[in-house]
């Protein structure tokens, strides 16, 4: 019975684990560049901030996207999702890889009826 109820409570304590984010990303700020993808296209400076669970990026933040959720899963080349939404039913799908203090990914922003728009980001862990 005991180890049933320990069994029971490991699988809890890794499931909140680990739909609250990765210990590695938990806590951090990355500098990035974000640039769409296009010839002629200028980057814009972007912080990404991984908080209980969460990834908030502050270039779309006053956009109206609101953190969202962030899985990610480590191992040598630390590979992050995020998906973040906005009122208008706009979302940002981010995917990226971590690797040491260097991140580098893309986001693609989904519009109801309009065409995706792909970007691509990278950047450093901040200071």
């Amino acid at each position: 019975m005991f180890r049933l109820i320990l069994a029971v409570a490991l699988a809890g304590l890794a499931f909140a684990y680990s739909s609250l984010g990765s210990p590695a990303l938990e806590g951090s700020s990355w500098e990035v560049k974000v640039r769409k993808d296009s010839l002629l296209a200028l980057s814009h400076r972007d912080t990404l901030s991984f908080e209980r669970g969460l990834l908030t990026s502050s270039l779309f933040l006053p956009r109206g996207f609101l953190p969202g959720g962030y899985a990610a899963r480590v191992d040598r080349d630390g590979f992050f999702e995020a998906l973040q939404k906005s009122g208008d039913g706009s979302s940002l799908e981010w995917r990226g890889k971590i690797r040491e203090d260097r991140v580098e990914g893309t986001v693609l922003l989904s519009r109801p009826g309009r065409r995706s728009t792909a970007y691509s980001f990278h950047g450093h862990r901040k200071a």
